[in-house]
C-alpha cells in the first residue's frame, strides 16, 4: 500500500496527533514514526512499502537523523512469505518544515497456496539525532489472492468428524475475541499442558487493555489424568499489564512458556516470556525500544531483560533458567545469573530452546542451525526457517528439528536425514521428537515420525468462515494442539491420551 496525496496527508496528521500523547520534543528535534503497509499477494514477487515519517514538534532547523529498521516474523514467515529486511534510513538536515518522509521497501514472495491474510512487523530504533520515536512498530499485511478453499494437504483426509476441540481464546462469557489472536503456545509439562498463552489486541478478554497487542495467559481447569484427558478451560488473565493496574502503553508479542518433563513426570511451568514495546511494565524502562520480559507465574512479578537493540522474539527454557532473545537480528542468550551474551550475529529468527537451555535451534539467513548456548560452532541442519526442535531430553541435545522451506514442511535429524512431512506450513514438534504437526489451510495434521506419513485425518481445524491456521503449537507429549485462525479466534484440540 503506497501513501500518496491525501493518504500521506492523513498519515502525517495521525502521527502528529500522537505527539500530543507522548509530549512535545525539545527544539530542533522531531518525532519519528513508522507506518503500516499492505499488499495483495500475487503469484510472483511484489514489493510492500512502509513510510518512516519525521514530524517536527517545535520551530527550528532540523539536523540529520539516521534510524535503524528491522522486520520480524508474525503469521507471515521469512523467507517463504517475505524477505527479512534490516538497515537504516537517513533524513537530511532541513529547515523549518512540518514533516519528512522516507520509504522502506520489503520484498513479498507470491505463491498459489491458499493461506489467508498474514502479517509481519517492522520496528524502528536508535534515531541518531536524538529524535524520540512515537510509533516504533508497523504492521505489514499480506492479503491472500488465492481461492479460500477447504482443500487439505495432498493425500490427506479433510474429514473433521470426531474432532475434540474447544475455543481457547475467549471472553469471560465464552464468546469470541473482538480482535485477531496470534502466536498460541502451550507449556511443556508433559501430558498436562497446564498453561496456554497467546497475543491479541482484543479488549474483551481480560483487562486493562486499550487496543495495544497484549499477552494473555490461560490456565487449565480440572485434572489431566495419568495419560492426559480432554483439556478443561479454567481462566484467563492479562499477563502484560502495566504497573499499578494500567494498560500497557505498547505492543507485546512472542509468548513463550516454561514447563518440562523429567523422566515421565511433569514439572510445573514457572515462567512466561514475551517481548514488549511498553515502557510501563517495570520501573526504569527508558531505552525507547522493545525488550524481553519474563513473568513469574507464581507471583505475577515481571522482570525486564534489556537488549542492545529492539527485541523481536524470546524463548524461555523449560526450567526457566535460560532465555534466548532475538534483538536487531542477532541472538542473545542468558543462562541463570550469568551475564547475557551475543551468541549469533545477524540474520536470526525463530529461536527455540531445549528444556534445560543448553542448546538452541534457530534460523539464520534461511538456514536452520543448532548451537550450544555456551558458544562454539553451530551445526547446520538444512535450508529453511521457522524451526521447532525437540526439547533435548534427556541430556539437553537436540536430536530432531521440524522446519519449513517454501510452502512445505520437513523433519530432519541433527546430522542429516531430511524427510518431507507434507506441503504445509507452521511446523511444531513434540518434546521427545516423536511427533510433529503442520498446517495446511484450515487444517492441522499430526505427523508420526515412526510411521512416515502419519495420521491421515486432521487433528484440528478452523471452523468454516474463520480462515486458515496462522499459528500452531504442540504439547510436550503430543496430546494437545493449540492453533489460531486468520479469521480471529484460537482453539485447543485434544489428540488423545499419550
Amino acid at each position: 500500500m503506497r501513501f500518496r496525496g491525501e493518504h500521506r496527508r492523513r498519515l502525517v496528521v495521525a502521527l502528529m496527533a500522537s505527539v500530543a500523547v507522548v509530549g512535545l520534543p525539545s527544539a530542533a528535534q522531531a518525532n519519528v514514526a513508522i507506518s503500516d503497509a499492505a499488499v495483495t499477494e500475487g503469484n510472483g514477487p511484489a514489493a510492500m512499502t512502509f513510510y518512516v515519517v519525521r514530524t517536527a514538534g517545535l520551530a527550528g532547523a532540523l539536523g540529520a537523523s539516521t534510524i535503524s529498521y528491522a522486520t520480524a516474523n508474525g503469521s507471515a514467515l521469512s523467507p517463504g512469505d517475505y524477505t527479512a529486511a534490516q538497515g537504516t534510513v537517513t533524513f537530511p538536515a532541513a529547515g523549518l518544515q512540518p514533516s519528512q518522509t522516507l520509504p522502506v521497501n520489503v520484498a513479498i514472495a507470491g505463491d498459489t497456496v491458499p493461506e489467508g491474510t498474514e502479517t509481519f512487523s517492522i520496528s524502528i530504533t536508535g534515531a541518531s539525532g536524538g529524535d524520540p520515536i512515537s510509533r516504533g512498530t508497523g504492521t505489514g499485511t499480506i492479503a491472500d489472492n488465492d481461492a479460500a478453499t477447504a482443500q487439505g494437504a495432498p493425500g490427506r483426509s479433510t474429514s473433521t468428524l470426531n474432532l475434540n476441540q474447544q475455543l481457547i481464546a475467549r471472553t469471560p462469557g465464552g464468546g469470541l475475541p473482538n480482535a485477531g489472536v496470534f502466536e498460541p503456545t502451550i507449556s511443556g509439562d508433559s501430558r498436562i499442558g497446564r498453561y496456554v498463552a497467546y497475543s491479541s489486541a482484543a479488549t474483551n478478554i481480560a483487562g486493562p487493555t486499550d487496543g495495544h497487542r497484549n499477552i494473555f495467559l490461560v490456565k487449565r481447569g480440572g485434572s489431566a489424568g495419568s495419560l492426559g484427558t480432554p483439556w478443561v478451560y479454567g481462566s484467563t488473565i492479562l499477563a502484560s499489564a502495566g504497573r499499578g493496574g494500567a494498560a500497557a502503553n505498547g505492543n507485546s508479542a512472542s509468548p513463550s512458556l516454561g514447563g518440562w518433563t523429567q523422566g515421565d513426570s511433569a514439572k510445573t511451568p514457572t515462567c512466561l516470556g514475551f517481548v514488549s514495546q511498553a515502557s510501563n511494565l517495570v520501573a526504569g524502562d527508558s531505552n525507547g525500544h522493545a525488550d524481553g520480559f519474563v513473568r513469574k507465574l507464581s507471583s505475577g512479578k515481571v522482570r525486564r531483560i534489556k537488549t542492545p537493540a529492539a527485541a523481536s522474539e524470546i524463548a524461555v527454557s523449560g526450567d526457566c533458567k535460560a532465555t534466548a532473545i532475538v534483538a536487531g537480528g542477532s541472538l542473545y542468550v542468558k543462562r541463570g545469573t550469568k551475564k547475557q551474551h551475543k551468541l549469533v550475529s545477524g540474520g536470526v529468527s525463530s529461536a527455540d530452546l531445549t528444556f534445560n537451555g543448553s542448546q538452541v535451534a534457530y534460523d539464520q539467513n534461511g538456514a536452520v542451525r543448532v548451537r550450544s548456548t555456551k558458544g562454539g560452532a553451530a551445526r547446520g541442519v538444512a535450508s529453511g526457517g521457522n524451526p521447532s526442535a525437540d526439547a533435548g531430553r534427556p541430556k539437553g541435545k537436540v536430536r530432531r528439528v521440524a522446519y519449513q522451506r517454501g510452502s512445505s514442511t520437513f523433519i530432519a535429524a541433527v546430522g542429516g536425514g531430511e524427510k518431507l512431512m507434507s506441503p504445509g506450513t507452521l511446523p511444531a514438534m513434540s518434546a521427545g521428537g516423536t511427533a510433529a504437526m503442520f498446517a495446511f489451510g484450515p487444517y492441522a495434521y499430526l505427523y508420526a515420525v515412526s510411521n512416515g506419513f502419519g495420521k491421515a485425518a486432521p487433528q484440528g481445524a478452523c471452523p468454516a468462515g474463520q480462515g486458515s491456521i496462522n499459528g500452531l503449537a504442540l504439547s510436550a507429549r503430543g496430546n494437545y494442539a493449540v492453533f489460531s485462525c486468520s479469521g480471529g479466534p484460537a482453539y485447543l484440540s485434544f489428540l488423545g491420551g499419550r
